[in-house]
């Protein structure tokens, strides 16, 4: 391995020098397998058994230009941060100063906010499905008035009803029947052959439904609808129900199950209406009766008659307190219920429908009324129309569905 000649301490010199230079290269390879032990560098076998192994550097290099890129997305998005904390301050600072200096525009977005979250609850429980048993679905709105005239008896007699002949295939007869007795007794029904005899208040017939306002099967309370030629109501001082054929004069009276009567479930929400016990309505589906029984509670009770006999059909319990309502009325086999807003505003809250048994107390469509007085309300399937009787005003509506 040595030339001849050299001497033994030359000699161990030179692999001391050599050890030395092993060492280092040693220590340098692993230095740079420590740095770059997380490096991967993927090979192919080239030309036979030769590998070959590229490596790119510039992946390993610190992402100068992408390290930027975030740095002005941190600045932006804390800077976006910083304006929507402003916003919300200036919000808060507004909604104080309405608070303090302009509490009536306050108390009117309060309320808006409060119709919009009811109708987001109504959409949230029923949305699209299908209400009743017709194809209107759920009511949404009533029109502003599209009628209304004093009662022809004077804006005195607050209590009773109008409106048209409810039965499909009828002739388009209109009615009218006031309270002329302690708002409370009726006797008299007055009738018109055509709108427009109604309208001009001419050629009326007043039909004598008994010669006294208290005696057996005279008119006792508000409640009262036209079917077929026929007058329904709540026979006097009893709790049967009355059927007057207008025609013939004749009266039928059947006793309505454990309903109550003389006052003891009337409607009652802002001012308890006299003798509203019970109330007739009328849909596409035929005739109904809304009262209260003490089996349940006091709450309404919907029954569906036979229109000539006046048997109950069928009974729907609601859980609806009969005196925290101003009135109802029935639609497509769904009731709906209102109550008292205001003197010249009246609301309609709550719904039932017999078809699915399902209640909401949460519509809030509200509606113009002349009077806090709403003595009769019914709808007429004819033509669409809900006709209230309020505070002596007759008074028509179109109503609008989903």
């Amino acid at each position: 391995m040595f030339p001849r000649g050299l001497s033994i301490a030359v000699r161990m010199a030179v692999i001391s020098l050599i050890f030395a230079v092993f060492l280092v290269s040693a220590s340098t390879l692993l230095s740079a397998e420590v740095e770059h032990q997380y490096r991967e560098v993927h090979g192919v076998l080239e030309n036979g058994n030769r590998c070959v192994c590229k490596m790119q550097f510039s992946e390993w290099e610190f992402p100068v230009e992408r390290f930027e890129q975030l740095q002005d997305l941190s600045q932006n998005c804390t800077k976006s941060l910083e304006e929507r904390k402003s916003e919300m301050l200036d919000a808060h600072l507004n909604v104080k100063n309405l608070q303090q200096y302009d509490k009536q525009n306050l108390l009117f977005m309060k309320g808006h906010l409060k119709k919009m979250k009811n109708q987001l609850e109504s959409f949230s429980v029923y949305g699209n499905l299908h209400i009743g048993n017709c194809s209107g679905g759920i009511l949404r709105n009533i029109s502003e008035p599209v009628l209304a005239q004093v009662n022809p008896y004077g804006t005195s007699y607050h209590y009773g009803g109008w409106g048209m002949d409810s039965m499909p295939g009828s002739p388009r007869h209109y009615w009218v029947m006031a309270l002329l007795s302690s708002n409370i007794y009726g006797n008299v029904v007055r009738t018109y052959n055509s709108y427009k005899d109604f309208l001009t208040a001419k050629s009326n017939i007043d039909i004598s439904v008994k010669t006294s306002y208290t005696t057996a099967n005279a008119i006792q309370g508000p409640g009262v609808v036209v079917y077929n030629n026929s007058l329904y109501y709540n026979c006097y001082n009893s709790g049967q129900m009355c059927r007057f054929n207008i025609a013939t004069k004749g009266i039928t009276n059947v006793v309505l199950p454990n309903a109550g009567y003389n006052n003891k479930f009337p409607y009652c929400y802002y001012d308890c209406y006299g003798h509203t016990d019970m109330d007739f309505s009328v849909d596409e589906n035929g005739i109904w009766v809304i009262y209260a029984t003490e089996n349940n509670y006091g709450n309404i009770v919907l029954s569906k008659i036979d229109s000539i006999s006046l048997a109950v059909l069928q009974t729907w319990k609601t859980k609806l307190f009969k005196k925290a309502v101003t009135n109802a009325f029935v639609v497509c086999g769904v009731l709906y219920a209102t109550r008292y807003v205001s003197n010249t505003e009246e609301e309609i809250f709550y719904m039932y429908d017999t078809i699915t048994n399902q209640e909401a107390k949460n519509l809030n469509i509200r509606f113009v009324k002349y009077s806090p007085n709403v003595a009769n309300i019914h709808y007429n399937p004819v033509d669409r129309k809900l006709y209230i009787f309020n505070g002596g005003y007759m008074i028509a509506y179109e109503l609008l569905f989903y």
